[in-house]
């Protein structure tokens, strides 16, 4: 498996071609598109843009509470079966839908999932690994 990993301040676009690759941000505003399969994205803080449309074999997205208002484009499904997960760690997440986009509060951020209901029928079927707070507070694993 290749492994490269950007973590310079300056470096706010980061294009990823390699396949199997794990890609990490910086800690400001990054623009990251990934077009390598079965690759690992970690953002880290800042408001982020992630594009993942031409990944064919899916990408692994990874989030902690806090790490800023990001945007994920490209999470579509083949076949009606997403090819991307997003993982969610240090706080359980809620979801609202806003046209055809998903928006998962964590704490005090928020993470766009534009057009993802293009392709999806509902929240559900989102692959989204996290402990869930539905719309009474309750945590759900």
């Amino acid at each position: 498996m290749n492994k490269f990993i950007f973590d310079i301040q300056r470096f706010d676009d980061i294009n990823n071609t390699v396949d199997g690759a794990s890609v990490v941000g910086t800690t400001g505003n990054d623009v990251i598109t990934s077009t390598g399969n079965e690759v690992t994205i970690n953002a880290l803080t800042g408001n982020d843009s992630i594009n993942v449309n031409d990944s064919l074999a899916g990408a692994y997205i990874l989030y902690a509470a806090g790490d800023g208002n990001d945007t994920i484009t490209g999470y579509t499904s083949e076949n009606g079966a997403f090819n991307y997960r997003l993982k969610i760690t240090g706080s359980a997440y809620s979801s609202v839908i806003s046209g055809n986009n998903v928006l998962l509060g964590v704490g005090n951020n928020t993470i766009t999932i534009q057009d993802a209901l293009l392709t999806a029928t509902e929240v559900k079927d989102i692959d989204v690994d996290g402990s869930y707070r539905d719309d009474n507070g309750e945590i759900l694993n």
